[in-house]
């Protein structure tokens, strides 16, 4: 079993607990405005999880489909929809290969570094030609992924927390172009890795698989991409070719 698919449980929300719903509505309003789409646009939310940034999306007036290779996560969302309603949300579980509507979106999300999880650059690309065959001609991909010189400047190799009365220790470190993240529970161990692509490489992807980048940012205040930035946000469109 991929790590993916393993690590994407309660134990992984438990854990990352501290991430609210208030700065996701802050998120949300900040791509919203970027999209500058109109009320009721179909947005694709990749690697939704359980909601966080779906539902203050479609409480902006855009139709929102999240998808998750996590049952948990997607199970998780749907116990949200209820009070959420009558938005026009839905959640699918799935991979994103899988899915079988194309050309379907007016934009589409990748959102907390959901990209970089292929062992090969060519398996990123895919998944890069995989989103845009989901949009419409003219499409918006909005991708939010982590700063490598951020990450490495900023690293933590080893630090303990406790999650739900338990023990937990990460471990974090460098193993050639991957940032990899090892979560010891007493009793089960995980791992997160997430590829290091700097803006360059990630801008060289993105028109590779027939994107324009339109914008950049450096974090969801609107900042200046930089290599002190903690994130590198692009806003691109479908292009023709």
């Amino acid at each position: 079993m991929s790590w993916v698919k393993r690590w994407f449980n309660d134990d992984y929300f438990a854990l990352y607990a501290h991430r609210s719903l208030a700065e996701a509505k802050v998120e949300a309003k900040f791509i919203h405005n970027a999209l500058a789409l109109p009320k009721g646009s179909n947005i694709l939310d990749i690697g939704c999880g359980e909601g966080r940034h779906a539902f203050p999306l479609a409480e902006l007036g855009l139709n929102v489909t999240g998808i998750d290779c996590s049952k948990i996560a997607i199970n998780r969302a749907l116990n949200q929809l209820e009070t959420y309603a009558p938005l026009t949300l839905r959640f699918i579980h799935s991979d994103l290969f899988d899915l079988e509507s194309v050309y379907s979106y007016d934009a589409a999300l990748s959102l907390f570094s959901s990209f970089g999880y292929g062992e090969s650059e060519a398996e990123n690309l895919r998944f890069l030609q995989a989103i845009r065959n989901h949009l419409k001609p003219e499409g918006y991909f909005f991708l939010d992924f982590l700063n490598p010189s951020y990450v490495r400047n900023h690293l933590i190799p080893k630090e303990t927390v406790f999650v739900r009365g338990e023990k937990v220790e990460i471990r974090r470190e460098i193993i050639g172009q991957y940032v990899q993240k090892t979560m010891l529970f007493p009793t089960r161990t995980y791992k997160e890795k997430v590829a290091l692509y700097s803006k360059n490489i990630l801008k060289k992807f993105l028109q590779q698989v027939g994107f324009n980048p339109l914008f950049e940012w450096g974090d969801f205040d609107g900042s200046p991409l930089h290599h002190r930035a903690k994130r590198q946000i692009f806003l691109c469109q479908k292009t023709f070719c």
